[in-house]
């Protein structure tokens, strides 16, 4: 079950994300984000800060073949880096109903 007051926001890779926040109180702690879909507003939550990146980050790992959803190397910037109101790309699919335990609870 989710932890938090504010819903999981499941990612899928190239979705478009608006940073809201990275830290306060709808955020759970250290690698976790709050952002909204970029298409659609109403669609806010909780995500892995280390899943999305600028968009001419994104578009660079595409163009060199290095965007593989299985690896994560620690290499890509977190959400964190960046200023609130950033438009973000996922870079892997996020999943909360796949989570067993948050680290967070």
């Amino acid at each position: 079950e989710w932890p938090l007051d504010e819903p999981a926001l499941p990612l899928t890779i190239g979705l478009e994300i608006i940073l809201v926040e990275t830290k306060g109180e709808n955020v759970g702690g250290d690698g976790w984000a709050f952002g909204q879909v970029a298409s659609k507003p109403g669609q806010r939550g909780v995500f892995p800060s280390s899943y999305a990146v600028a968009p001419a980050e994104y578009h660079a790992m595409v163009a060199e073949g290095q965007l593989e959803a299985d690896s994560q190397d620690g290499s890509v910037i977190e959400a964190s880096g960046y200023i609130d109101g950033s438009k973000l790309i996922a870079l892997y699919d996020f999943d909360p109903s796949m989570m067993g335990e948050w680290p967070f609870e």
